[in-house]
């Protein structure tokens, strides 16, 4: 049906209505970084170690996505002259407000390939020492995960027969940051309990060696690394490193408590679609006073632990751990991957009970809306349901998007003797 607004009085119904065109949030990452870019661009330290551009995009994003300039989707009833607009968000892993539909969406997806058997959720962490390397050169996060996988296809191996050379199904997730907001970078995973015989069965495994885990990620961690850096200093913090940690690094891999595959899937999906922190944690806020006030719960006590931040270290702490462009985080091991695909169907197959599928239709906009609210956003006050008009994408979007920040320049203010 054709619409009884123009292109244009949606244009300007959007621009000058307060009812279609809300402000940002009260308290939310995205209205902090729009009232306070412009002290990134003004700071010394970054101005000396520069941005990556994945960072200049993330930002420009979260944005124009807060402050609705992503453009709209317009819908209208057929029998009134009632219409709404869906707001078009910016789908980027620096978004909180898409990391909700996002971790629902990659929850599906995983459920979609993993074996209905139980599942260990493990944490490969890196130590101390070696953290500000992966800080400085992230291509280091590769092989963290290389190694990750070379670990678990030692040790699935080992706990099976030589002939039977079974091969490990994992999905592997990366985190840089802890619930203080530090570096620490480390591989959430989940393990099936068992492996893949060469003759295409699948063989369970009741019991998976700790110390094996250990020592193995240890040895592959710091081999590839060195392997990597080609450093001599290097060397000495590998050796230093077997001295501090006899053990082996720590790998953290208890038998599940989950009661389904779904159960197990939904809880590691927390860790993986979630963004760098949660907007509740955000206690206060003042532009002028230029101060945040979050907190969190911290690990060993389990109490809380309120921060005071200036508004540049808050954004700064946060803007650290957004990836590169094109970076996986989510990767697959073994029969999960897409090599494997005709393998895992088959090993599907034989070990899935039959159970209905739920939540495959809360990919779209409207069914997932209803299941988070319990409203038909669609839905009109006389009883119908609104139908599409059209999609409006504002003109050099993509330009304002990939804008590149221009830093101040410090070398103009600093004395030249002062300049090193």
């Amino acid at each position: 049906m054709k619409s009884t607004l123009s292109k244009k009085e949606t244009i300007l119904a959007l621009g000058h209505c307060d009812t279609y065109f809300p402000g940002p949030n009260p308290i939310s990452i995205a209205k902090i970084f729009a009232e306070n870019r412009w002290r990134l661009l003004v700071d010394y330290e970054l101005y000396r170690k520069g941005i990556r551009p994945a960072i200049m995009k993330a930002v420009n994003s979260i944005i124009l996505c807060e402050y609705h300039d992503l453009g709209h989707t317009l819908y209208e009833c057929p029998h009134c002259e009632n219409f709404t607009f869906v707001w078009h968000t910016c789908k980027s892993r620096f978004c909180n407000q898409w990391g909700i539909k996002y971790a629902r969406l990659l929850s599906d997806s995983i459920l979609s390939k993993v074996f209905d058997c139980p599942h260990r959720h493990g944490v490969f962490t890196v130590p101390e020492p070696l953290r500000p390397y992966f800080q400085k050169d992230r291509s280091l996060l590769d092989e963290l995960f290389k190694a990750v996988e070379d670990t678990l296809h030692y040790v699935i191996r080992k706990a099976g027969r030589k002939n039977e050379e079974l091969i490990p199904c994992a999905v592997l997730t990366l985190h840089t940051f802890g619930r203080p907001l530090n570096w620490i970078p480390h591989i959430h995973v989940l393990l099936a309990e068992g492996g893949v015989r060469k003759s295409g069965s699948f063989k369970p495994l009741n019991h998976i060696h700790y110390d094996s885990l250990r020592f193995s990620f240890q040895k592959q961690l710091l081999d590839r690394m060195e392997n990597k850096l080609n450093s001599p200093d290097f060397k000495i913090v590998k050796k230093q490193c077997y001295r501090d940690y006899p053990d082996g690094f720590y790998v953290y891999s208890p038998p599940s408590t989950h009661k389904s595959t779904q159960d197990c899937v939904d809880y590691i999906v927390r860790y993986v679609g979630r963004p760098v922190m949660a907007q509740s944690r955000i206690e206060d806020y003042d532009v002028d006073l230029d101060f945040v006030w979050w907190h969190y719960i911290d690990h060993q006590t389990h109490e809380r632990v309120d921060v005071f931040d200036s508004t540049l270290v808050f954004m700064k702490k946060l803007i650290l751990h957004i990836p590169d462009d094109h970076f996986k985080m989510v990767r697959y091991l073994g029969a999960y991957t897409s090599r494997k695909k005709k393998l895992c169907r088959c090993i599907q197959k034989m070990l899935r009970k039959p159970r209905a599928w739920i939540r495959k239709k809360l990919s779209s906009y409207r069914e997932f809306r209803k299941e988070s609210t319990g409203i038909d956003p669609f839905l009109c006050s006389c009883g119908h349901i609104m139908e599409f008009v059209e999609s409006f994408f504002p003109a050099g979007l993509e330009v304002k998007i990939n804008e590149t920040w221009e830093l101040y320049d410090w070398h103009r203010e600093l004395d030249p003797l002062q300049v090193y």
